[in-house]
């Protein structure tokens, strides 16, 4: 529920004790948290119980920039992250080098990569399933640096928006004003990222009558 489209929120209902190996073999240097552990020995079930989590991750994966992806979903979802974020298994993290993570996260969330998982990607029922295989295979165009800063801006202002949107009550005016200018700032993406591909005027017709976001 934290995690969505764009924008997450940084303000955490839960907190992870993320007990990797290092934690398993030094426990009795955090006294504090293997008595809390221990009060739940009976139920934990991972391979390293009570003092280790169930294959951890690399932790840097959830730290600094990042870009999560909801792995299953109707529309990609995206989200550019920035804070300490630990995810489960229903997410995918992506951290790529030499590249703009806001316009990666941008070119991602477009109406083109859409069309194209929605015919070349993997399904599972009428959802889009993004595992690592079609991820991987997801022609990414890689834009000049400056083009690629000229998206992230937008990204910016969408994030905003988005953030300020949240806050808003339903069916105001400035409910409605605030989805029309994040629905223009989507529209302004989605027009760089056809350009970027070189797209004709009836190729872009094609994806937006099929799956342009309405």
């Amino acid at each position: 529920s934290q995690i969505n489209r764009y924008l997450s929120d940084p303000k955490n209902e839960y907190k992870i004790i993320y007990a990797d190996k290092y934690f398993r073999e030094h426990v009795n240097e955090f006294p504090n948290l293997k008595n809390h552990i221990d009060r739940f020995k009976k139920i934990l079930t991972s391979a390293f119980a009570p003092y280790g989590l169930h294959r951890p991750r690399e932790e840097r994966f959830f730290k600094g920039h990042t870009i999560f992806l909801l792995r299953k979903t109707m529309y990609p979802a995206f989200t550019y992250v920035e804070f300490p974020c630990y995810v489960t298994r229903a997410f995918l993290a992506i951290k790529p080098e030499k590249i703009n993570l806001k316009y990666l996260t941008a070119l991602l969330n477009s109406n083109l990569i859409y069309f194209w998982l929605k015919h070349k990607g993997k399904k599972q029922g009428e959802q889009l399933q993004i595992d690592k295989e079609p991820l991987m295979e997801i022609p990414l165009f890689k834009a000049e640096e400056k083009e690629q800063e000229k998206i992230a801006v937008t990204v910016d202002k969408l994030m905003v928006k988005t953030a300020e949107f949240n806050k808003t009550s339903q069916n105001t005016d400035k409910w409605h004003s605030l989805k029309n200018e994040i629905e223009k700032l989507d529209r302004e993406i989605d027009e760089a990222i056809y350009k970027l591909y070189e797209f004709t005027a009836e190729e872009t017709r094609i994806i937006e009558n099929e799956y342009g976001r309405k």
